[in-house]
């Protein structure tokens, strides 16, 4: 076999080997929970979600609506994504009825990929009519988040009085209270951990790539040899 050949061989070989041995989760929600019915939202337009820091950089895929009893949402609901600062990342209408992909007890629509940034606050927000009749999460259980965020407390802002239309805007008031774990509302998948190549991954690698210097110092002696 040609030197360049057999080189190929032992890289692809490593390559082939090494392959299953690397491995990644799949997206993730931000938060978790085990409630899966809600309560009614008050009768008055607004915004309402929670903050959170990012502990290392993230990608955010999708946004998403708690779906009471996940046979449906009632209504379709905004759902946005802003940095600390009120600035709106990123948007997405989760639609009546079943058409959102239902994830636990969320329903989530795709958004053009977001990068956060390690140490950074941002805030997930729903906007909720005061006339809609989708129930909401206070007083989550079980409420577990990924570990690459921290959840700060809950965000939410009024848009209007009872019976107005409202809108849909950045939720800058907080509510900072362990037991209660913001009104959900909103949530969003996390893109998966980049692939960690396992110990063996990395050995096998280095014996291609050791075999691969070993052909080409052979090969710069038999062209000297051969010019002497």
């Amino acid at each position: 076999m040609k030197p360049k050949t057999l080189a190929a061989a032992i890289v692809a070989t490593a390559f082939t080997l090494a392959a299953p041995l690397a491995h990644s989760a799949d997206p993730a929600p931000a938060v978790t929970f085990t409630n899966l019915t809600g309560v009614a939202t008050d009768p008055i337009p607004y915004t309402t979600g929670f903050k959170f820091e990012a502990v290392t950089a993230v990608t955010v895929l999708q946004l998403g609506a708690f779906d009471d009893s996940q046979d449906g949402l009632a209504q379709s609901h905004q759902v946005g994504l802003w940095d600390s600062s009120g600035n709106l990342m990123a948007a997405a209408t989760i639609p009546a009825g079943t058409g959102g992909q239902l994830i636990d007890q969320f329903r989530y629509h795709d958004i053009f990929p977001v990068s956060l940034v390690a140490g950074q606050d941002y805030v997930v927000g729903e906007f909720i009519t005061s006339s809609s009749p989708d129930n909401g999460v206070i007083h989550a259980t079980g409420f577990v988040t990924d570990p690459r965020i921290t959840f700060i407390g809950e965000a939410y802002k009024a848009t209007g009085n009872i019976g107005e239309p409202g809108s849909f805007e950045f939720p800058n008031q907080t509510y900072f209270d362990s037991s209660v774990k913001a009104y959900f509302g909103a949530n969003l998948i996390l893109a998966p951990p980049a692939p960690v190549p396992e110990p063996a991954t990395w050995t096998l690698l280095l014996v291609g790539v050791g075999g691969v210097g070993t052909l080409a110092r052979r090969r710069r002696q038999q062209i000297r040899h051969a010019q002497a």
